[in-house]
């Protein structure tokens, strides 16, 4: 984590995982550049990786406090509610919202289907 004089997150880094890929790839493809751009630590968690993100969450609290900066500039600044998705058309017979565990054990057989996976719905 680097944190300009100005007390700015300016990168975020996970140098060491052991989770689902799919979580990791979501934490850090949007997450992260998430909590960077707003400069704020209130975000919604991911959506099935809430300990994960509450993890990275303490993580750079506590980077934040060893670089000399105070963690409170970032946790109680403003929620970041929306995420913007780019829109698109698509077609499926089966829509999930959330790719957890409840609908990855979903009883209808994946290859009998078009599946859409939806990591977070915005409405």
């Amino acid at each position: 984590m680097q944190l300009a004089d100005e007390e700015k997150l300016t990168k975020i880094e996970v140098l060491e995982e052991n989770e689902t890929q799919a979580f990791v790839d979501d934490l850090k493809d949007r997450f992260i550049p998430e909590v960077v751009a707003n400069q704020s630590l209130n975000l919604d968690a991911i959506s099935g990786a809430t300990k994960l993100t509450k993890a990275v969450t303490s993580s750079v609290e506590e980077a934040i406090t060893e670089a000399g900066g105070d963690p409170k500039t970032f946790t109680e600044a403003a929620h970041v509610t929306e995420t913007k998705l780019p829109d698109a058309d698509v077609t499926a017979d089966v829509v999930v919202i959330g790719s957890g565990a409840s609908c990855q054990l979903s009883p209808l057989p994946r290859r009998a289907v078009r599946w859409l996976f939806w990591k977070k719905l915005v409405i």
